[in-house]
């Protein structure tokens, strides 16, 4: 019997695949994130590598003088400096619990700078402005950009 062909056929596969992109040697990171977010992701990490580096430096030689009081927040930095060079490296790789997990940590550097921080309001203000520089144009890229992360 002749069977009438649909008109829409059903879907069978999802949506077409990316094109693929030759990994670069220069930026870590799946070539299918743009280059823009893994650029930001590369100066996160290096940044924050300088920041454990001299962190961890200051308490060894603190440990050597026999100043034993700044070794919790000195473990706490250093703990903190290595999640976010974590997460930076999670953000060039396109997962998406990096972004989520840069969010955070963009959350926390907020809060921690308006309550630790005793200052008039426009120093508050200059103090964040950094961190927004360096968080918020990655991370909004990267919301825009959604369905490239896995």
């Amino acid at each position: 019997m002749n069977e009438p062909t649909p008109i829409n056929p059903p879907l069978t596969q999802g949506p077409p695949a990316l094109p693929e992109k030759p990994e670069s040697r220069f930026l870590p990171g799946d070539p299918r994130i743009p280059t823009f977010i893994r650029v930001y992701a590369a100066i996160i990490a290096a940044l924050n590598i300088i920041s454990v580096i001299i962190i961890g430096l200051g308490a060894i030689l603190s440990l050597l003088a026999g100043k034993t009081a700044g070794l919790l927040v000195a473990g706490l930095q250093l703990a903190l400096g290595v999640l976010v060079v974590r997460l930076a490296l999670g953000l060039a790789k396109g997962e998406r619990l990096a972004v989520c997990g840069l969010c955070v940590v963009y959350a926390l550097i907020v809060a921690l700078v308006l309550v630790f921080v005793s200052a008039p309001a426009p120093v508050k203000l200059v103090v964040l402005i950094f961190p927004a520089l360096l968080y918020l144009p990655p991370l909004v890229a990267a919301f825009c950009r959604w369905e490239r992360f896995h």
